[in-house]
């Protein structure tokens, strides 16, 4: 493993060389348990700061820059949904990363569980408003009482007078007379 100090960065052989470029590095992700291998695809130096700023190579290369010294000395960079680790850092700690993210994805999964739960929820009770309104429409078509108990032959007895008078046989709405079958039919559960 490489240390750069100001000292190393300074030898222009290790520029020259750039080793770092094919040194494998770890790429993990807790929040899906995802490990992969990923390397620099280049590097910048700044002058200035005495720094040098890496990116990772392909399909990783949004990742960057960072301060390849600072991942040295600590053995990793973390990101939003990513650490960029060292191997030898990741051997210290990956039964405890790999703990964490079995932690972090079973809380995910419950709260998704939970916003299902809640969908559910609301989706049963605006279906059962939605039958309440219609149950009450489907009795004020046949002219029965809103509320309460209905009986099978007074659901047919409301519906025959009905039918007297809108069948379009009798010169009725057709429309009409389809909204009232429709309703009885809905009433007797068929």
């Amino acid at each position: 493993m490489h240390i750069l100090n100001k000292d190393f960065k300074k030898d222009s052989k290790v520029y020259d060389n750039q080793e770092y470029l094919t040194e494998e590095f770890i790429i993990w992700n807790g929040s899906y348990g995802v490990r992969d291998f990923v390397t620099i695809s280049h590097t910048k130096n700044d002058t200035n700061t005495n720094t040098i700023y890496a990116w990772l190579d392909e399909p990783y290369e949004m990742v960057g820059p960072f301060n390849l010294d600072e991942l040295y000395q600590n053995g990793q960079i973390t990101f939003a949904a990513c650490t960029v680790m060292t191997k030898t850092r990741w051997e210290k700690d990956k039964y405890f990363l790999y703990e964490e993210s079995m932690i972090q994805q079973r809380k995910a999964q419950e709260k998704f569980n939970e916003q299902i739960h809640q969908h559910n929820k609301k989706r049963r009770q605006y279906h059962n408003n939605l039958e309440q309104d219609s149950e009450k429409k489907h009795r004020e078509l046949l002219c029965l009482p809103i509320n309460g108990v209905l009986e099978i032959s007074q659901i047919k007895i409301a519906y025959r007078k009905i039918v007297k008078k809108v069948h379009p046989d009798v010169g009725g709405n057709a429309e009409l007379f389809i909204q009232i079958t429709h309703a009885r039919d809905a009433l007797l559960g068929q």
